[in-house]
């Protein structure tokens, strides 16, 4: 994906570690030649990172490492502290496209506190003529026009009222309708499914994204 667009799905994992174990479960087994294949042909590369967080300061980030992901177990060291980062991906025997991941973080070493970890999916000759979903929350990327709005969002201006009026939402979560810099970030628990996907209308293709809604943390 490039750059200038940023779809995001927290998993909400952001804790003081000190040697324990830290499980994203996204569904999986062993990272194998065909799904690397699969994913390359999608153009869509597969990597982690973990990220330190100044909590003094708006948790503003401090270190971020990203780490591609093209073997089994890779060991980083991030800071103060050393991981091995344990990456399965097993094709589905059932279903065609599918596939289950899962990634195991593991501090070995160390702490790294006010620290998170992630999986990250980037697609290249990304277009704004995607169709972005995030059920309950995101419909077309919600790209239509918007405006800022106290709680409760209701429109009083009756300017902005009429079945001739263009769509209008409050000031959610949402894709640039202009050019320049976009950017969507949501928590698991804001869909009413943990997921993420989008269509791409010239290659009549889709992606989805299905995760877990929570971990044990």
């Amino acid at each position: 994906m490039k750059k200038t667009e940023l779809l995001k799905l927290r998993k909400n994992i952001c804790v003081s570690i000190f040697g324990v174990l830290v499980f994203c479960q996204f569904s999986m087994a062993q990272l194998n030649q065909e799904a690397i294949t699969a994913f390359t042909i999608h153009k869509m590369s597969i990597s982690a990172s973990l990220t330190k967080y100044d909590t003094c300061h708006s948790n503003a980030v401090i270190n971020r490492l990203e780490i591609p992901l093209h073997d089994q177990n890779t060991a980083v060291t991030f800071g103060d502290s050393k991981w091995n980062i344990k990456t399965d991906i097993q094709a589905n025997s059932e279903h065609s496209g599918r596939y289950d991941v899962s990634l195991t973080f593991t501090c070995i070493y160390g702490n790294s506190p006010a620290s998170s970890v992630s999986l990250n999916l980037d697609f290249t000759n990304w277009s704004t003529k995607n169709y972005v979903l995030m059920p309950s929350a995101v419909y077309n990327g919600n790209r239509v026009k918007s405006k800022r709005h106290p709680y409760c969002p209701f429109w009083f201006d009756a300017n902005d009222v009429g079945i001739d009026k263009p769509q209008l939402v409050s000031d959610v979560p949402r894709l640039n309708i202009d050019t320049g810099f976009s950017r969507i970030q949501q928590r698991t628990g804001d869909m009413s499914t943990p997921s993420i996907g989008f269509h791409d209308p010239s290659k009549k293709q889709g992606f989805w994204l299905l995760t877990t809604q929570e971990t044990r943390l």
